[in-house]
């Protein structure tokens, strides 16, 4: 037993001290020199939506000081949310530039990522004017010189010379709407993206012939792809996207993921995608290299032909890094859409595709350094740096999540058929052994070592023990001995049989009904969009009371003061699970309370009646089968019932067990 407890303890300091260590280290990659930043006078243009039936918005990007597109903005109103935006003055043609015998820039349409905003699209446009630098860097001759050259057309969409090329930006703005939450958003995203291009097509097609480039960040980049091979399937004359540019998008994994409905959107992404024509579309993806710490540089590869994945580091480096001489590991993940040299890059690939140049891909492999990412680290910092910083990477949370369950799960399974014939020592050091291999066999990752697994597998398990002997413990003792009482406990407040269980949860579901009806009440007076009442709302609504009946009862099975092993270990599951698992279907049941909300998650609804897990079908016509095809109601006959049991057996059997305590002690 002592060298049991010796392992155990090892074990658990050891990883814990190793993870520590990689935190630390991970400070390091941060230096403030990764990018030289990009200068513009931000200007952006409120365009008429395409789709309003979407709460979503299409900009145009301007450079104050480009007068090629001052004819559209109404400078003396700007918006009212921002003074950098204004509404387009009406009547008044997208496209054509002040000077109508110019012909317009390359239309590039940017797509932001999980809560970014149309704001990130302003580096991006600044390129495209090639007005990048600031007044300390750029004299004043020389701005003037190019500004001169965008009036008269000599900087243009169609030049063959790289110098003299020029882009138009537009972008959609989501709101800062978090895509990654709930698959519904990114259906809705789609598409706003595809009639955006439509409608940019359609607006600019007496003047502008050429394709539409498409630059997208993080999961917009998925969104992006949806888009185009959406528009590809509904136009059958011609693809109106040809090349698609990716910043830190998880095309191969979604690494940070845990709602299923985001692994839905991209299954049926690559369904699409096998389905349908590829139109060849070519796809350049960037990924934020080391100092990406939401997305691995494996999550952005392409298995695709047509298709060419790089670092940022293996882009030229900055001035900084070169005259400082620090390591070349890339930008991080918010970075990547404003550092100077990646978007130089990014403005010669569009080049490039404007030119509709065969070879793009093998031209643009030319202007890289292709590096072996896995040996960028550990010439750094070493075999043993190299291994803590991956393992203590933020984008490990998930796997970190799902060590948790398999170690809780596992242990409370030990623990009510093995009693205590099997000590927790013994328990600690097997469990997170058994659940690292099955983690690795499951998953297949290759972004992500064994021994990295491993290490995330024991802190999983000591965090678990913390909360089980820790917190759980303190709490039922504390309970016992303040509120309870020491006889109180036998006839205490969990109810003596599964009826007034019942009984108990009929009644709470009736009080939070009403009080909930009452808060949303309220809150629809500080919003603009008001509450709607229909079905749809008034299942999001039951599904927020189960919800809120689960929190419910796993708050009193935490407060229940018996101390068993069995009891604890649900608790210490459902505590970091539940969590977890519903935040993302909070949000989505939340957001069908109103007009917005029901008219954004449309797209995801048509999906869910057309398409079953195996199979796409026409859409079900009843209210059964449109029921059973639902996200929320789904969850809550698979995890909120089937909890709600379990708690309600728990408590009986707690109550027996106190019952027969109290018997003996008399």
């Amino acid at each position: 037993m002592h060298i049991l407890r010796t392992i155990s303890f090892l074990a658990a300091t050891f990883s814990l001290a190793l993870f520590i260590y990689g935190l630390l280290l991970r400070t390091t990659l941060h230096n403030g020199n990764e990018c030289d930043m990009t200068w513009s006078v931000v200007r952006f243009i409120l365009l008429p939506p395409p789709n309003p039936h979407l709460p979503y918005r299409l900009l145009k990007f301007t450079d104050g000081r480009d007068s090629r597109y001052e004819h559209l903005v109404n400078i003396d109103q700007p918006s009212a949310n921002d003074d950098k935006t204004y509404d387009v003055v009406r009547g008044k043609n997208w496209c054509t530039p002040s000077n109508p015998s110019r012909t317009p820039g390359h239309i590039v349409l940017y797509v932001p990522g999980h809560e970014g905003n149309y704001m990130q699209a302003r580096s991006l446009g600044a390129h495209g004017t090639t007005l990048t630098l600031n007044n300390k860097d750029e004299s004043q001759q020389k701005k003037q010189h190019i500004i001169n050259q965008l009036w008269d057309g000599t900087k243009n969409g169609t030049a063959a010379e790289e110098e003299n090329f020029v882009y138009d930006v537009y972008t959609v703005d989501f709101n800062g709407e978090g895509g990654g939450l709930h698959g519904s958003k990114l259906f809705a995203q789609a598409e706003f993206v595809a009639t955006s291009i439509q409608r940019i097509a359609h607006e600019c097609e007496e003047v502008y012939d050429g394709k539409i480039t498409v630059v997208a960040h993080s999961i917009g980049g998925l969104v992006a792809r949806k888009a185009i091979v959406s528009l590809n399937q509904r136009n059958t004359i011609e693809s109106l996207v040809e090349t698609l540019v990716t910043l830190a998008t998880p095309h191969s994994s979604l690494e940070l993921i845990i709602e299923p409905s985001v692994f839905t959107f991209r299954k049926e992404l690559l369904r699409q995608e096998r389905n349908s024509e590829a139109r060849g579309l070519r796809i350049v993806s960037i990924s934020g290299g080391m100092r990406d710490e939401l997305i691995p540089p494996s999550a952005c590869q392409l298995g695709t032909g047509n298709s060419l994945s790089a670092l940022a580091s293996d882009i030229t480096n900055t001035r900084r890094e070169k005259l400082l001489e620090v390591p070349r590991l890339g930008v991080d993940h918010k970075a990547i859409v404003w550092c100077h040299h990646l978007q130089y890059f990014v403005r010669k690939v569009i080049h490039a595709a404007a030119r509709q140049r065969e070879n793009l891909l093998d031209e643009t492999l030319l202007e890289i350094q292709i590096q072996d990412s896995g040996n960028i680290l550990k010439s750094e910092y070493g075999e043993l740096g190299n291994f803590v910083i991956k393992t203590s990477m933020i984008y490990n949370c998930r796997l970190l999540a799902t060590l948790y369950l398999l170690n809780s799960v596992t242990h409370g399974q030990c623990r009510r058929f093995c009693n205590d014939s099997v000590s927790d020592h013994t328990l600690y050091i097997a469990i997170p052994l058994l659940s690292s291999l099955a983690a690795m066999l499951v998953s297949g990752k290759d972004s992500i070592d064994f021994g990295s697994i491993l290490v995330l597998a024991y802190n999983a398990m000591s965090l678990y023990y913390i909360i089980l002997h820790g917190i759980l413990s303190g709490f039922s003792w504390t309970l016992k001995r303040y509120v309870h009482g020491d006889t109180g406990m036998a006839k205490g407040s969990i109810r003596r049989t599964f009826e007034d269980y019942l009984k108990y949860q009929l009644s709470m579901f009736t009080v939070l009904a009403f009080l909930s009806s009452a808060a949303l009440q309220i809150f629809s007076f500080f919003r603009k969009d008001a509450l709607v009442l229909n079905t749809i709302s008034c299942g999001a609504l039951c599904f927020l009371l189960f919800v809120q009946i689960s929190a419910i009862s796993i708050i009193s099975l935490i407060c229940s003061p018996h101390d068993d092993t069995v009891r604890k270990s649900a608790a210490s599951t459902t505590l970091i699970f539940f969590p977890l698992s519903v935040i993302g279907k909070v949000v989505y049941a939340l957001s069908l309370l109103t007009h917005q909300g029901q008219a954004k998650a449309l797209p995801y609804m048509e999906f869910q009646q057309r398409c079953s897990e195996f199979m796409c079908t026409t859409a079900g016509s009843s209210v059964l089968d449109q029921l059973m095809k639902s996200d929320l109601f789904t969850y809550t006959i698979v995890v909120c019932l089937p909890m709600n049991l379990l708690m309600a057996r728990m408590f009986c059997i707690n109550n027996n067990s106190a019952r027969i305590d109290g018997k003996k002690d008399s």
